[in-house]
């Protein structure tokens, strides 16, 4: 008797369980059902539309999607909401967008949504302007930061649609919109210290300084999630950001931004945004004294990720992966400059991934020295295989210093 209680008591509460999830996974039913939801995604650069974009809206209710038509013009249904409403934008050629919307009865048109190519590269020159340039044309250089300040080292964050640099006049970090305007500062170096670069992550700015005695690289406010007065300073120079990667340091899988930059004898690594044992900088095993100019490449759909430095005039590309709860760095493979016939370059910089294609890379021309195949101070782009990690095209010409409608040598670039 007793073991058929246990049973009886056994199927009541499964029934009784069974009767609870039902109660309680009714769907909520949206005060705006079945709306019509129209909208255009045009390209930053004259308002150009941009037809095939992937149009996704979303709430507690319900999701719709659409593609742009030729015209940039997309319509959707979804249920609407009291609540905010979420919209993203993607597209092969262009970064990410996404912004809250209204979605009511009232409220059925997103306008026109503004989303920046892939192909939009920041430089800055000698003489201190920020200028964006297109990779393969299609419009005039657009002056982003021309003014009597040294202005350096431009950023842009994953949309494209909101830039950072470095005021070293000023001693300031300045943020604006993608064309320059609205500019701000939110952050000044310390008393006594002056500002050389930067570099931007999601969470924080990185900035190499100087007190006239000794250069760090500091995080420059206070980063996202962080206790309050969390802060962190490196002895380095040239700092740059992964893209959101992976890691170990110890027995702890990390995903976040792991921060590159150049000491003595070599480039090191750390992620800044965790306990003190997580901001012990690391050595990249397979740098040396005199290596320069870190720059990360994408994260890329197989998961790939590597960093690119100087050595000797020539672009040089490390991959790390993940092994025992450690870092691993392969042997530095070269991919240009510093040979015969080939360019000297200094500063380097990836694209954002682009879905079935070869990464893309844009390199300064050394602008103080001979440059070999181009001019001092030149710019100019290739295709690199990760997989078979060679050069599949280029370099050619993006940005010529001695060429008619020149704005002067280029020093810094900046494109994922």
């Amino acid at each position: 008797m007793a073991l058929r209680s246990r049973r009886l008591a056994a199927v009541l509460l499964a029934l009784a369980a069974t009767a609870c999830g039902q109660a309680t996974s009714a769907p909520k039913t949206s005060p705006f059902p079945g709306l019509t939801v129209t909208g255009s995604v045009l390209d930053v650069r004259g308002d150009v539309a941009v037809a095939g974009a992937h149009v996704v809206i979303w709430n507690e209710f319900d999701t719709g999607s659409a593609n742009t038509a030729a015209d940039g013009t997309f319509s959707l249904t979804v249920d609407g909401s009291g609540s905010a409403s979420y919209l993203r934008v993607t597209h092969a050629g262009y970064r990410p967008y996404q912004a809250t919307v209204s979605v009511t009865s009232t409220s059925t048109s997103t306008g026109a949504r503004r989303i920046v190519s892939k192909d939009e590269i920041l430089f800055s020159t000698v003489g201190g302007d920020i200028y964006m340039i297109r990779a393969g044309g299609g419009g005039a250089l657009i002056p982003i930061a021309a003014t009597g300040d040294s202005e350096v080292s431009p950023a842009r964050d994953e949309s494209g649609l909101n830039l950072r640099w470095a005021d070293t006049t000023s001693g300031k970090v300045m943020e604006a919109a993608w064309d320059g305007s609205g500019a701000r500062a939110v952050w000044t170096a310390p008393a006594g210290s002056s500002i050389i670069s930067l570099a931007w992550a999601p969470r924080a700015t990185f900035v190499w300084t100087n007190n006239g005695s000794a250069d760090a690289v500091v995080m420059a406010g206070e980063p996202s999630g962080a206790p309050s007065g969390f802060n962190y300073t490196w002895a380095g120079i040239q700092p740059d950001a992964s893209p959101a990667a992976f890691g170990y340091f110890g027995p702890t899988p990390i995903s976040g931004n792991m921060l590159a930059f150049v000491k003595g004898d070599g480039i090191y690594t750390a992620f800044p945004y965790f306990t003190d044992s997580f901001l012990v900088p690391e050595k990249i095993s397979s740098t040396i004294t005199n290596d320069y100019y870190p720059a990360w490449s994408p994260l890329r759909a197989s998961g790939t990720l590597d960093l690119a430095f100087n050595r000797g005039y020539a672009v040089q590309a490390t991959r790390v992966s993940a092994s025992g709860h450690a870092n691993v760095w392969s042997a530095a493979t070269h991919l240009y400059g510093g040979a015969a016939g080939q360019a000297n370059i200094t500063d380097i910089a990836w694209a954002p991934e682009t879905a079935g294609a070869d990464d893309r890379l844009v390199l300064v021309v050394n602008p103080f020295g001979a440059g070999g195949a181009f001019g001092a101070g030149d710019l100019i782009v290739l295709s690199w295989d990760p997989v078979a990690r060679a050069v599949t095209s280029g370099p050619t010409l993006l940005y010529g210093a001695s060429g008619a409608g020149a704005v002067g040598k280029a020093s810094n670039v900046s494109w994922r």
